[in-house]
């Protein structure tokens, strides 16, 4: 078991979606909710990531499953939630914290990996929200996540990710204002630098620079 602030089986019958899930934030996310009782899916656009994510949810006696899904395809979108959907009964939850960038200065970003980035970071996300919405939550209430960046200062060498989870933050807002009335909650969190496996990406430079920019 992990250890934990919140009562046992505080989430017990409900269902929880977390993209990006087979690894770092999203896998502990996911772990978190599943050891409090909820029904776990995790996605992720990699089948390794998800095999490994699973199987130590499974190993912590944790109801869960798998989908592969490229939050950028809309029809996988759809696919991955009606999935979801049709395991579980139910879609309660949904994490949005699947994403990518890679560091780079400004002037050297490619129009095709700023794309990249926009895409995933950026509309990945509304394609998720959009079809928990529509496939279940416009009928019966839920709650969305939105993982996001702590960028109030700007991003350096993160021009892309920084401008596309900017705009999943004002996203966010609106969403709250216009699914309030169907009992949907959305909320962003932003949980800074976190030292987990998506840092491995990175070359040692860039990490030493991202553990010092978290500082200020």
């Amino acid at each position: 078991m992990i250890n934990t602030i919140f009562k046992d089986n505080l989430y017990s019958g409900k269902t929880v979606l977390v993209t990006g899930g087979g690894t770092g934030i999203g896998l502990r996310t996911a772990k978190e909710f599943g050891q409090l009782g909820a029904n776990i899916m995790i996605c992720s656009r990699k089948q390794e990531n998800l095999d490994a994510g699973l199987k130590e949810l499974i190993d912590a006696g944790i109801n869960a499953r798998s989908t592969t899904c490229d939050i950028r395809d809309e029809e996988a979108v759809k696919a991955c939630v009606a999935e979801t959907i049709k395991e579980f009964g139910s879609l309660d939850i949904l994490i949005n914290n699947g994403g990518g960038q890679f560091p780079a200065p400004a002037e050297m970003i490619k129009p095709k990996g700023w794309r990249a980035v926009i895409d995933t970071n950026l509309n990945g996300t509304f394609f998720m929200c959009q079809q928990a919405f529509e496939q279940h939550m416009i009928d019966n209430g839920g709650t969305i996540v939105n993982v996001v960046a702590n960028n109030r200062q700007g991003m350096p060498m993160m021009a892309h990710t920084g401008a596309a989870r900017a705009g999943v933050q004002n996203m966010t807002k609106t969403l709250a204002v216009e699914w309030g009335r169907y009992g949907v909650r959305v909320n962003s969190v932003a949980p800074g630098t976190i030292d987990s496996s998506g840092l491995d990406s990175y070359d040692d430079m860039y990490q030493d620079f991202i553990r010092g920019y978290a500082k200020n």
